[in-house]
């Protein structure tokens, strides 16, 4: 018999990509006008998350959120 021990996995907590209708949701705008805003830095960029997938982490939209509405740049 051998004694092994075994360390606790410890979980990473799955961070939310949010898809581009979640996006349109957010905002409120239009699929052009995402991608527009994007296109002019108004908007952070989408990561890929897949080969034909993109989305945008929850947390780099809700920082980008929070400094629209304190009036910082974005």
């Amino acid at each position: 018999q051998t004694n092994q021990t075994c360390s606790p996995a410890v979980a990473t907590p799955i961070k939310p990509i949010l898809s581009i209708g979640e996006i349109q949701r957010i905002t409120g705008k239009s699929r052009s006008t995402v991608y527009r805003w994007v296109s002019l830095h108004l908007l952070p960029p989408p990561i890929n998350t897949g080969p034909n997938s993109i989305g945008w982490p929850e947390e780099v939209i809700s920082e980008w959120r929070e400094n629209l509405i304190n009036g910082k740049e974005v």
